[in-house]
């Protein structure tokens, strides 16, 4: 037996299908008069498209803001590797055979020494160097080099860590120049869900790629990153 709150409900699902396929199907149909023939747009109403342009505007003014402070932070680990200096054609089992499960003296194994690289994206807290960036990033390395957005190169030191929350601090070594663009934190707390957001980054070294979306959420926890969670969410892509 079928409840009549079922039917309702299939009902309204039937009704909100029907409406979205019209309104497509007004859509595809919009360019077009009935005998076929294309319509040519009309002039585009500047009153109608400059809240859009106001708003791209802004966008633009914040990127251009911080992007000189975001950085492209690459890092290198020496690691061992352990490979045989022979191997047999046709596996092991295939000597067996023919030697009764006495095998010929195995070859010995042969070690050399590798590179692990990493690769990430930071940004320059304040005039003496320090970056914020990922944990992952610089986990055991031997070496850290922080590429600005001006192309110039620096050698960084790890200065804390919070393995949890996958954040880093590192600093420059040497000579900070003092011209160094840093940004500005703001008060999280002063966040509300629906906020506009951009995201900046460098991902796979590509310096400044920007991205936008809202605060989803705040106040996030017992999503199991750490023992204190206070998360802001957000749906801007991070690449």
């Amino acid at each position: 037996m079928i409840s009549n709150k079922k039917i309702k409900s299939v009902g309204l699902a039937l009704g909100i299908a029907a409406f979205v396929a019209a309104s497509l199907i007004g859509i595809i149909g919009a360019g077009q008069k009935n005998d076929g023939a294309l319509i040519k747009p009309g002039p585009i109403d500047p009153a109608v498209v400059a809240p859009a342009e106001q708003l791209g505007k802004a966008f633009v003014m914040v990127a251009n803001h911080v992007k000189p402070a975001v950085v492209s932070v690459y890092s290198k680990k020496k690691i061992t590797m352990t490979e045989p200096e022979f191997n047999f054609p046709f596996g092991n089992n295939f000597f067996h055979q023919f030697f009764g499960g006495q095998l010929p003296q195995m070859p010995q194994l042969h070690q050399f020494q590798g590179e692990q690289e990493g690769m990430g994206s930071g940004m320059i807290l304040d005039k003496q160097g320090h970056i914020l960036t990922n944990y992952h990033v610089v986990r055991g390395v031997d070496d850290i080099k922080v590429r600005l957005a001006d192309q110039e190169e620096f050698e960084a030191k790890i200065v804390g860590t919070d393995p949890k929350t996958d954040v880093a601090v590192i600093q420059i070594r040497g000579h900070v120049p003092d011209d160094l663009p840093t940004v500005t934190l703001g008060d999280s707390a002063a966040l509300q869900a629906g906020n506009l957001v951009l995201a900046i980054g460098a991902p796979f070294g590509l310096l400044q790629t920007v991205t936008s979306g809202i605060i989803s959420a705040t106040g996030r926890s017992d999503v199991g990153v750490a023992d204190y969670e206070d998360f802001l969410q957000t749906d801007a892509a991070i690449n």
